[in-house]
């Protein structure tokens, strides 16, 4: 004699399966997310220049990307026309490298090539560019903060971060006075 399942049974239990199965993808896809932005390295992002002893730059930004699957190899992009390659340290905080002003930067520096040690200290990135052409005795040294990313469509130019921005208080009650 044949033991037949009742289909509601087996519609069950097919439904439950398929849930699980939904629910374990949704987990895994989370937990990859989430390893993923763990591994993000402090020195990625983008950076604006506050200072540099090779002269005052004030749309001067680095952008710092990984270029591996793991985070260690960064790539640094300059909107003044070099772009270098740096390894990170486990620390995460240090990564050392090379890279290039691009020939058509002309002047003095197109087309020399460099060593960069990148640090993060204090919420601040410093860049330590060593020219590797003997003319330039004295190093490249510059200064920079993160970006604030836009908030939205309307706020379409990202902007320096402001430390000393008061995000944690409440907006005043309507005809209270404003400290100001």
């Amino acid at each position: 004699m044949t033991h037949v399942l009742p289909r509601v049974k087996f519609r069950t239990t097919i439904f439950r399966s398929l849930v699980a199965a939904a629910a374990f993808a949704v987990l895994t896809a989370a937990t990859a997310q989430a390893l993923s932005i763990s591994m993000q390295s402090p020195l990625e992002g983008r950076w604006h220049q506050t200072w540099s002893n090779a002269g005052n730059c004030a749309d001067c930004t680095v952008t710092i990307s990984p270029i591996d699957s793991y985070g260690t190899k960064l790539l640094v992009e300059a909107s003044n026309g070099w772009t270098a390659l740096i390894f990170k340290d486990p620390d995460d905080f240090v990564a050392i490298g090379a890279g290039a002003w691009s020939e058509s930067v002309g002047g003095l520096y197109g087309g020399k090539f460099f060593e960069l040690n990148a640090t993060l200290e204090e919420g601040s990135l410093k860049l330590f560019m060593d020219m590797v052409d003997p003319e330039f005795a004295t190093p490249v040294e510059a200064a920079f903060v993160r970006m604030r990313e836009p908030l939205t469509q309307y706020d379409s130019v990202p902007r320096a971060y402001e430390p000393e921005a008061r995000y944690d208080t409440v907006p005043p009650r309507p005809g209270a006075p404003v400290d100001r």
